[in-house]
C-alpha cells in the first residue's frame, strides 16, 4: 500500500511540475511589447527568442529521449530536465541576469531545452507506468495539464507585468517547482521499464496520432514564435 501511495503522489508531482514548466513556455507572450522597449530590439528580435526556444529545445528532446531509455534513473534525469527549464525562467525574474538581450535570449533557449526534454520522458513514463489499456486517457490528461499550464503563463503574464513589471511573472511561474522537484525526488520511485528495439521504430514515424500531433504542435507553435 505504501509503494502504491508513492507511486501516485509521484505522478500527481510530476504532473504539477510539468503544470508549471509549460507555464515557462508561453509567460513570455504577454510582455512582448515590454522586452522590446527595453532593449530596443524588432520584431524580428523577439521571433528568434521564440524559434530558438521551440527549434533547439525539439532538436534537444530526440537526445534526451534516448536518455531516457538509456540511464539507471529516469527520476533523477527528469529531475534534471526541469531544473534546466526552471532556473533559467527564475533567473529571466531578475534585472543582473537579463541586462541584455543576448543574456535573455539564452536564458529562453535553456529554458526550451527543458521544456522540450520533458515530453519523451513524460511519455515514457507513461508507458511504464500506466496500463496499456489506458494510455489514451492518460496522454490527454498529460496534454490537457500542458495546455492549462500554457494558459497559466500567459494569464501570469498578463495579470503581473503592469504593477510589478515584465520579469516577475517569469519567477513567479518557476518558484513553485523549487519546491516541488525535491519532493517528486524523494517520492517517485523507479519501475521497469519497455526499451525500444530497432524494429519498434518505423511504426512511430508511420503513425497517423504522431503525425497529427507534431502537426497541430507545429501549427499552435506560430503564433510564440
Amino acid at each position: 500500500t505504501s509503494m502504491f501511495l508513492q507511486s501516485k503522489v509521484g505522478i500527481f508531482l510530476f504532473a504539477s511540475i510539468s503544470f508549471f514548466l509549460f507555464a515557462t513556455q508561453n509567460v513570455m507572450m504577454p510582455v512582448i511589447q515590454e522586452i522590446k522597449q527595453e532593449y530596443s530590439i524588432t520584431e524580428k528580435d523577439v521571433g528568434l527568442i521564440g524559434s530558438a526556444f521551440f527549434l533547439v529545445g525539439g532538436f534537444c528532446s530526440v537526445a534526451i529521449g534516448y536518455l531516457a531509455d538509456r540511464v539507471s534513473s529516469r527520476i533523477h534525469l527528469s529531475a534534471a530536465v526541469m531544473l534546466l527549464s526552471t532556473i533559467p525562467c527564475f533567473l529571466n525574474g531578475f534585472q543582473i541576469f537579463t541586462s541584455s538581450y543576448s543574456m535573455l535570449l539564452w536564458l529562453r533557449i535553456l529554458s526550451g531545452i527543458g521544456v522540450a526534454g520533458i515530453i519523451p520522458i513524460t511519455f515514457s513514463f507513461v508507458g511504464d507506468y500506466v496500463e496499456r489499456q489506458h494510455w489514451t486517457q492518460a496522454s490527454a490528461c498529460i496534454i490537457t495539464i500542458w495546455a492549462l499550464g500554457g494558459l497559466l503563463g500567459q494569464m501570469a503574464g498578463g495579470f503581473f507585468a503592469n504593477p510589478f513589471g515584465w520579469r516577475c511573472p517569469f519567477w513567479l511561474v518557476a518558484a513553485p517547482n523549487f519546491l516541488l522537484i525535491p519532493w517528486f525526488v524523494h517520492v517517485a520511485k523507479e519501475k521497469k521499464r519497455s526499451h525500444i528495439q530497432c524494429q519498434n521504430i518505423w511504426p512511430i514515424f508511420t503513425n497517423q496520432t504522431n503525425w497529427l500531433t507534431l502537426i497541430f504542435g507545429f501549427i499552435s507553435a506560430i503564433p510564440g514564435a
